[in-house]
């Protein structure tokens, strides 16, 4: 049989998170420079409580990495507020950003 994994609701809570961030981000927010950034992955950790997204920018969107982490704190509040209605959980995760520099 198949090992079961530990977390599996936090991966799908992830993947939920992701999807939110990544079409509020492209439809959604009212800052230019946030729709040139990619979210490449959502780390939610086993309580809940906090969600590491890790974004990157697309070649040529956006050249000042400091302006586009100053327009995700700025846009922050309304992308949680965003996440908790679309995602339904009972807590909604604090979302912290990362420049992904692994691409």
């Amino acid at each position: 049989m198949a090992k079961k994994r530990p977390f599996a609701r936090v991966d799908r809570l992830g993947s939920q998170v992701k999807e939110v961030l990544a079409t509020a981000l492209q439809r959604e927010t009212r800052e230019e420079l946030l729709r040139g950034i990619v979210i490449t992955d959502v780390e939610v950790t086993s309580d809940v409580s906090l969600a590491r997204v890790y974004w990157h920018e697309l070649p040529g969107a956006a050249e000042d990495r400091e302006a586009v982490e100053a327009a995700l704190t700025r846009a922050n509040r309304f992308l949680r507020a965003k996440v908790g209605e679309v995602v339904r959980a009972r807590i909604t995760p604090e979302l912290r950003f990362h420049h992904d520099d692994a691409l």
